[in-house]
Parts: C-alpha cells; structure tokens; sequence
C-alpha cells in the first residue's frame, strides 16, 4: 500500500540528528522519535504518533518512506519496522529495525545512492518523481483495508477539508480510482451506500452553505461574563435575533452565528477569540444527530455533546487562542476534548471552553425555544443497559449499535 502526497516540503533536517534540539527537524521527529513532535499551538497534529498508523497497517510492522526536500532537492530512502523485544536462538534482538546505511559513530542514515533509490520507486511504482513530499510504503497491509473502506474513511475523516478545497485525495487501485475533491466528493457520497450517504449528505450541504454564503450571515451573540468561565445563559442572544434565527430554522433554512468569549490563560492577559456553529433542520425528528466539531480544520469525532434531534450542526474553530486551548485539550488520537494537565495547568477555568464550546448546539436550540426533554442518550456510549425497546437507528451506526 502506498501513500504519497504533494505540495509539500518532504523531510527536512538533519538526518543524523539523535535528540531534540532547537528549531524544527521534521525528518528526526518522523523515522526517529517516538511520542515527540515539535508541533505546538494551533498546529493539527502534536503528539508525535500519528505516524503509528502505517505500522500498525502492516502485518509485519513495517514502513519505508522516499522523500524529496524542498530546501536541498535531496532524495532520501528510509525504512523501519517495530517489532517486540525477541530472541532467535541464543541472540537476543531490540525491537527497532532499520532499512538503511550504516556508518560507524552514526545512527542508521538515509540511503542517498540514486540508483538504488530509481529502483525502489520503480519496483512499487511511486509517482514521487523530483517533486517534494513524502511517499511511504506499507508491506503486506492488513488484509480488512480495501478501496472501499478507504473510501470512507476519507470521506468521514476529511470531508471539511476537502469541501473546502484545501486538500484532494486520489484513491487507486490497479482496476480503479477515485478522486475525491471540492468538486466529486458530494457525488462519491450519495453514490456510497446508505449508511455513509445518510450520515454525510446533509453535513456537506450545511459544509457548502458555510464556505459559500454563511460567512456573510453569521449572527453575532454577546459576550459571555468573564467573571468565570464562559456559560450559556439566555441573554447571549437578543430577542429580535432569538426570533429571527427561530424563524429561519423553521422555514428550512440554514443559519449560522459567531461565539465570541475571551480565553484566560493564567499568568497572561486575556484574549479575545471566538467560533462559529451552523445549523439546519433535516426534517428527520426521530434522529437524533450529534454536532460535528472542526478544529484547524481537523474533524474532533468523539467530543462529548448531545444529540440533538432533526438538527445537522456544525462547529468550526479557526480562531488562534480557541484553537489552541482546544489543542491542548485533546487526547493523542485527536478525537475529544479531556481536562488534561496541560490544560488545567496553563488555563484559568480551562475545561469550563472544551464544556461550552461541545455544548454549544444544543444551549443554542434551547435559547432558540427548541429545548427538549433531557437528552437520556449523552452518556449512552459510556453506560448502557440492554433493552427490549426499539431505538432509532442513528445515521452511520451498524445495526444492532446504540
């Protein structure tokens, strides 16, 4: 299985580097440490393992990498595979192996030689060329990934992105390909099956409404009190506006308004942030749909939020101080929002944002007159008992799932 992107810069660094040092050395971070990244504040990624992921796909924990720097125009040829501390015979083995050349006084180093780097893409047909990025190579992938899965993971994983048209992602096979992009991926979907077309249809026209038109509709909500943390209460939407939002929602029309509230990071002086939700009515009352959260443009599937019924709702934080709260809010895997300790310890009040910001869709709805019965169903994926009650299949889960 191979992956490669472009637009890049590829690895640059110094290759030989063993420890962090100053500045940024994206080769180091990516073949030699492990759990340390030096990305910080309203970077995507932070942690340093989403590089895993290619390991993990393959059945011997393995990976090589050819990339092409921009700074230099080097071409570079590295693979690693990570296995369990073993023993063959009487020789004990460390659980880290290398593809590369080795030099004495030095760390496996980059294979450079031309020759044996053209061979290389020749033989698993990358389409690297002379032009920057990074390609991996995973060998023999677990068996469970097919085209179609990839598909969708696509899709559910990057939908924000690629609506938006800052990323394309060409999906090939030796029988097929699919590109899917600001312009194909609406189709992609609603030719998908239904699970995934049910789930994403409505999302990507309230994602195409916001990028063309809902920029220039945001309604404006006032200043929580900065007394504490930020809490929703009634009077952070005026009435005439309480009215007008209302009206629009009922008449199936999208809407959209703009949080503002001041991040407190202590030891420092408050700034001003803010970010936007976006709503619609689906007309489907007996779904009850959670709200999707997009940080930085990355999609933050897990965070805990209400469901909330007949409503498709969109969070997107964009804002620098927000942003990089919620940054430090999240957990290795990027998908919700935890009271870390970086967060209690940098933050004033600091899970009082991840709190206001995933209860957002549903504080809103409630100020707009829309409030239902309590929502029995919030903590569902943590604590659940086994019922003879029929439930509504919610867009997306598999039968059976609650």
């Amino acid at each position: 299985m191979l992956f490669e992107d472009f637009g890049t810069t590829g690895l640059q660094g110094d290759t030989a580097q063993t420890d962090p040092g100053p500045g940024k050395n994206p080769f180091f971070y990516f073949f030699r440490a492990e759990g340390r990244s030096d990305k910080h504040d309203q970077d995507r990624g932070r942690w340093g393992i989403g590089k895993d992921v290619f390991l993990q796909a393959s059945r011997v924990k393995a990976m090589f990498g050819v990339t092409v720097r921009s700074d230099d125009r080097k071409r570079l040829l590295m693979g690693q595979a990570v296995l369990k501390s073993h023993q063959v015979g009487p020789k004990q083995y460390l659980p880290d192996g290398w593809y590369g050349e080795q030099y004495e006084g030095k760390p496996v180093m980059p294979v450079e030689d031309a020759a044996t780097i053209d061979e290389f893409c020749r033989v698993f047909r990358l389409d690297r060329g002379d032009r920057p990025g990074l390609s991996i190579v995973v060998p023999w992938y677990d068996s469970q990934i097919t085209h179609q899965s990839l598909v969708e993971a696509v899709a559910r994983g990057y939908y924000y992105p690629i609506l938006n048209g800052c990323l394309s992602v060409a999906i090939e096979t030796p029988s097929k390909k699919i590109v899917l992009d600001s312009n194909s991926i609406c189709g992609v979907v609603q030719q998908s099956e239904d699970d995934l077309s049910n789930q994403l249809r409505p999302l990507l026209e309230l994602v195409a409404w916001a990028r063309d038109n809902g920029g220039n509709q945001l309604a404006q909500l006032e200043l929580p009190s900065t007394k504490h943390g930020p809490k929703w209460t009634p009077n952070l939407v005026h009435e005439d506006l309480r009215t007008a939002l209302a009206n629009s929602l009922d008449e199936g029309r999208p809407i959209g308004a703009r949080v503002p509230l001041f991040v407190r990071k202590k030891n420092s002086a408050s700034q001003r942030s803010y970010f936007d939700v976006y709503l619609k009515r689906t007309g489907q009352n007996d779904i009850r749909r959670r709200p999707e959260f997009v940080r930085r443009s990355l999609i933050i599937p897990e965070v805990r939020s209400s469901r909330v019924p007949g409503v498709c709702s969109l969070v997107i934080i964009e804002d620098k101080p927000l942003a990089t709260l919620l940054g430090d809010a999240e957990t290795p895997s990027h998908t919700r929002w935890e009271n870390t300790p970086r967060l209690k310890s940098e933050y004033t009040y600091g899970k009082s944002y991840t709190t206001f910001v995933a209860d957002s869709v549903s504080e809103i709805m409630r100020i707009l007159g829309d409030a239902e019965k309590e929502d029995i169903k919030v903590l569902a994926d943590f604590f659940s008992l086994p019922s003879e009650e029929k439930t509504v299949q919610e867009p997306g889960m598999k039968p059976g799932q609650k």
